[in-house]
């Protein structure tokens, strides 16, 4: 049974920012952000056997896998971060170099690769907290979701409305 989650209204806010639409959509069972105008980039979030799962759809093209993780609020924070680039592209702000390699991965956590084509984001306790196809872009996901993990809202928001990206990534 899929279902539409409930997301944090300050997201959706923040989405809005971004230049996207949000509604849930039960004919879809989602929680979809979309494009607007135009629709052009489609985010659903849907909750399915225990977990919250991630796809996006550009265009007329097939929903992909982005991400996966047994909480919504680890789902809530890639997202503050995939509106927050497109939030700093709108006011002109610099580029935010974050950090995306598994050098730069956040005291605690651990990526674990296994043999099923996936890769996890663990906590100290090896609790799965994210789920990724392995691969590149993939694990540079899960790197930075190590650092925004467990952080404020208000200290994210605050970073990729920053000119530095202070308080969490000072350039």
């Amino acid at each position: 049974m899929t279902n539409s989650p409930q997301i944090n209204p300050e997201l959706v806010d923040w989405a809005r920012q971004a230049g996207y639409a949000f509604g849930p959509s039960g004919q879809l069972g989602a929680a979809l952000f979309w494009t607007d105008p135009g629709g052009e980039t489609r985010l659903f979030v849907r909750s399915s056997d225990g977990a919250v799962v991630l796809t996006s759809a550009d265009r007329s093209e097939a929903e992909v896998f982005v991400l996966s993780s047994p909480r919504i609020s680890v789902i809530e924070d890639y997202l503050w971060d995939f509106f927050g680039s497109d939030i700093r592209s709108k006011r002109k702000l610099p580029w935010l170099e974050v950090p995306t390699t598994e050098a730069q991965l956040a005291g605690g956590f651990a990526i674990d690769r296994r043999d099923d084509g996936f890769a996890y984001l663990t906590d100290a306790d090896g609790e799965r907290l994210a789920q990724v196809r392995d691969g590149g872009v993939g694990v540079m996901d899960l790197v930075l979701l190590s650092h925004l993990v467990g952080q404020s809202v208000s200290d994210i928001k605050e970073s990729y409305e920053s000119p530095n990206g202070s308080p969490m990534f000072p350039q």
